[in-house]
């Protein structure tokens, strides 16, 4: 039962990802998408509209993955009995929902990058 709430609460926490990286796109100024360099870092001052539209899709799909896993995860575990599978399990099904979202950062940070160094 343990290995349940950890992994409700594991999906949660990677929708609470989800709405809190929207929300901050949603609260940029939307003009051409321009980023600035501060500090050894990429900071994004505004966002078009087409790459907003890009953030929604984007979302969508990173809800319909952890509810999908959500729903294979609770399945599974509710087929286990022993402890030490359910922990393994557990610790699997958060990796795998953690993959998306570095993927996706990591994609688009070097995307931008490029793209900004071009013009």
């Amino acid at each position: 039962m343990a290995g349940v709430v950890v992994w409700i609460l594991l999906v949660g926490r990677e929708m609470m990802h989800i709405l809190v990286w929207t929300r901050s796109m949603w609260a940029l100024p939307r003009r051409s998408t321009r980023f600035l360099w501060t500090g050894h870092r990429f900071l994004l001052v505004s966002i078009g509209h087409f790459r907003m539209f890009l953030v929604f899709l984007l979302s969508f799909v990173r809800i319909g993955v952890a509810l999908s896993l959500l729903a294979v995860g609770l399945r599974q575990l509710f087929r286990l009995t022993s402890p030490n599978v359910l922990l393994i399990l557990v610790a699997v099904l958060g990796f795998a929902l953690d993959v998306p979202r570095r993927a996706a950062l990591h994609f688009y940070t070097i995307y931008s990058f490029n793209r900004s160094l071009r013009g």
